[in-house]
């Protein structure tokens, strides 16, 4: 299924866009669950972007910092991922993140979906958009490796 990064990319952007369809949509727990899934994967973006299995198999700091260089929206996304699988102090708190609509003050206002609630979680101390910040990031990416 998975050939290259785009291929990853793709995949996060089919949870979001299954977490929009109108039955899953108004089930909040699940609809966020799939935004958290899509961001985890988005996250393996880096991995299939900069590594060949057998040839270069671990990622660098050098990687890391050009990767969160050119998109900018990466590291937020990665430290969202990162707090939904270990839960400590180093990364966000999912279990203080909330489902509801985007607000104007929002990072990421123009990127959302009019009428449409996403999770937001705190990261450096503004709420980000989930749903938003991995589609962004994917397309994004998608745009600039066609």
């Amino acid at each position: 299924m998975f050939q290259n990064a785009a291929d990853v990319a793709n995949g996060a952007l089919r949870l979001i866009e299954l977490a929009e369809t109108p039955d899953i949509c108004r089930n909040k727990d699940l609809a966020s669950t799939l935004e958290l899934a899509a961001a985890m994967m988005a996250t393996h973006v880096t991995d299939w972007h900069y590594l060949v299995r057998g040839v270069k198999e671990r990622l660098t700091n050098s990687d890391r910092e050009e990767f969160k260089n050119t998109y900018s929206s990466f590291d937020s996304i990665r430290l969202i991922a990162n707090g939904t699988k270990h839960p400590v102090a180093n990364y966000p708190d999912i279990s203080t993140a909330a489902a509801r609509e985007h607000e104007w003050e929002d990072n990421e206002f123009f990127d959302s979906i009019p009428g449409t609630s996403q999770l937001f979680v705190e990261v450096d101390g503004a709420p980000r958009g989930v749903r938003a910040l991995t589609w962004g990031f994917c397309k994004q990416y998608l745009s600039q490796n066609a």
